[in-house]
């Protein structure tokens, strides 16, 4: 009776083993399918250029942006739009600890819950980058699957003291990274939580690495922003100059 309840026990044991295992090998196959931890240990800063469209009030907003990241938490975009006969520039940034913005010739701090919404974003940014989730900082839990087009993806939950759970979708058969979920705090509600979900649509290759060449947000159900990239630039410093407030 005992050697038969050391083999349940046993058996169990390794049972939970394997499965808290699983997560980690998911994340370690996307590592390896976005290029491997080498190259992607490179790519520590990166910059690239996006056509974009805006869904708001029923209308598409077209706009053009060009986006500065630098791991962990540096980043900074600055974004033309044109209305009208008006063009309207606005650049928003942080260096990690303080998040600015700028229209025109008018420059500012960002508001708190602003500011926080930032970080949040550039966090979800961070994480998809996947090498960082080797740090034993993240806790990495399986979740059920979701569909997505013909395909179940298989799910992995991140989650890090101090910062909101962010959910890593990826394809069971490129493992490349495919989708994002998580809670953020709407701007033009109030920062009312809603969730959002971003997608990669497609990728390119940079020096050897998988980036996106399409990616699609949705905010609380509904479509938010479409973006194609292009003009991707790869380096593995960081130049911290370039996120400070002039």
């Amino acid at each position: 009776m005992r050697t038969t309840m050391a083999l349940i026990a046993g058996l169990a044991l390794t049972t939970a083993v394997k499965a808290a295992d699983e997560p980690k090998a998911v994340i370690e196959k996307a590592i390896t399918a976005a290029g491997g931890a080498d190259r992607l240990a490179k790519a520590r800063q990166q910059f690239w250029k996006s056509k974009s469209k805006m869904m708001s009030g029923g209308q598409e907003i077209p706009f053009t942006v060009d986006y500065l990241f630098g791991q962990p938490d540096n980043f900074r975009f600055d974004m033309e739009m044109v209305q009208g006969k008006h063009t309207i520039k606005i650049t928003a940034a942080t260096d990690g600890k303080a998040c600015w913005e700028q229209m025109g010739d008018a420059r500012r701090d960002m508001a708190k819950e602003k500011a926080a919404e930032f970080h949040h974003n550039l966090y979800v940014l961070y994480v998809s980058q996947l090498l960082p989730l080797r740090d034993k900082a993240f806790t990495l839990t399986a979740v059920d699957g979701v569909k997505h087009g013909d395909k179940t993806l298989v799910g992995v939950k991140v989650s890090h003291a101090g910062k909101r759970d962010v959910t890593l979708f990826f394809d069971p058969k490129t493992h490349l990274f495919t989708k994002s979920t998580t809670i953020v705090g709407e701007e033009s509600q109030g920062y009312k939580e809603v969730p959002q979900e971003v997608v990669v649509e497609s990728y390119t290759d940079i020096d050897g690495v998988k980036v996106p060449a399409k990616l699609s947000i949705q905010r609380g159900g509904k479509p938010f922003i479409v973006e194609e990239y292009s003009g991707w630039v790869v380096s593995d410093k960081v130049d911290a100059k370039k996120f400070a407030k002039p």
